[in-house]
């Protein structure tokens, strides 16, 4: 999975394929430009399960099935408000149950699935009192207890130390 420019209609998501190890691998399968910030991935199974956000602010879900000649997708997690999100992060149990977090400057927040995106629980806000969330900077984490490890880091009050590592348990 990567980023691409393939095509030269702005930032795209590109999976590449193997099934014998890595020594011969398929032709790039291109999901549509949608000029995306960041980008997130995980995997149940045979599927990938991605998040973007892009320049509007809005965090987008894709999948990808081994083998597909496409992406399935997009799904909007969250469309974009005078908050903007720029961030996305997205972390599984393995089996059946999708965590994102996503962020702009000041908040992290976070929706669960757990039909593998089929449907989403309303929202839950983990913080809104950071000064600067750096973007690029949100991940998660499934942790064996069932909860999930969200990390980003954020602008400082102090100056001697003007960035945060800040973690949370969902």
């Amino acid at each position: 999975l990567e980023q691409t420019n393939s095509t030269g209609n702005g930032r795209e998501i590109a999976i590449y394929t193997s099934g014998d190890g890595g020594s011969k691998w398929s032709s790039a399968v291109v999901a549509g430009a949608t000029n995306f910030v960041t980008l997130s991935a995980t995997s149940v199974g045979d599927t990938v399960y991605a998040v973007t956000s892009n320049i509007r602010g809005n965090i987008l879900l894709w999948t990808y099935a081994y083998n597909s000649s496409s992406f399935g997708g997009p799904t909007e997690l969250i469309t974009c408000c005078s908050a903007g999100y720029n961030d996305a992060s997205i972390s599984t149990d393995g089996s059946s149950t999708l965590f994102v977090a996503y962020s702009n400057s000041t908040s992290v927040l976070s929706e669960t699935s757990t039909d593998l995106g089929t449907s989403w629980q309303s929202y839950t806000m983990i913080t809104s009192t950071e000064q600067a969330i750096q973007p690029g900077t949100l991940t998660t984490d499934y942790l064996p207890s069932g909860s999930v490890s969200v990390a980003w880091t954020a602008q400082s009050s102090t100056v001697s130390n003007p960035y945060d590592v800040v973690f949370a348990v969902v």
